[in-house]
């Protein structure tokens, strides 16, 4: 899949077989992302196009409830969810709190 505007590619996206995102290529900001998923359709991580780790992810008990985000300089990031395991609150391991969408 291509999106484009004027004539201009602006991204592209590849999928598998199984109809999952495995790539996305940002031609604006001329980068490429790879992502690695498992059987359950999560993305466990994410690659630049030089294959150097950019985030890795962590479930819980369901398909969409992620509990931590890792960046590739090592900051683990930590989510709180609310009663519908939408994520609500996400911590670095310090306690601070880096998003919010609780009003």
């Amino acid at each position: 899949m291509k999106i484009t505007k004027d004539s201009n590619d602006i991204a592209a996206y590849a999928y598998d077989a199984q109809g999952r995102r495995v790539r996305k290529s940002d031609f604006v900001a001329d980068s490429n992302t790879y992502y690695y998923n498992n059987t359950s359709w999560q993305v466990l991580a994410e690659y630049s196009g030089a294959g150097t780790l950019k985030y890795s992810y962590v479930y819980g008990n369901y398909i969409d409830e992620a509990v931590r985000t890792s960046d590739r300089l090592g900051n683990d990031y930590y989510y709180a969810h609310d009663h519908l395991y939408s994520p609500a609150a996400n911590s670095l391991t310090s306690g601070l709190v880096s998003f919010s969408a609780i009003h």
